[in-house]
């Protein structure tokens, strides 16, 4: 299942390329699950680009409840 939101590969490319990679049972992981500004300088859109992921490829989302949260997902 390929996406091709521009939104979402633009934030997440990286991550996704490794999609494949990840085998059954593993885990894609990443970084600063926000949307919005901290600091007044930096725009994170990680939040709504990996949540469309999930959605689109029917996984299960978890994070961590912490400042600059960490998002992951078990590759079925």
């Amino acid at each position: 299942k390929l996406l091709a939101l521009s939104s979402i590969l633009f934030t997440l490319g990286p991550d996704l390329n490794r999609w494949p990679k990840v085998r059954s049972g593993g885990i894609l992981a990443g970084h600063d699950f926000l949307l919005g500004t901290r600091g007044g300088h930096t725009v994170f859109s990680v939040l709504p680009a990996v949540q469309e992921f999930a959605r689109h490829m029917n996984l299960l989302l978890l994070h961590t409840n912490d400042d600059f949260p960490t998002w992951f997902v078990f590759k079925p």
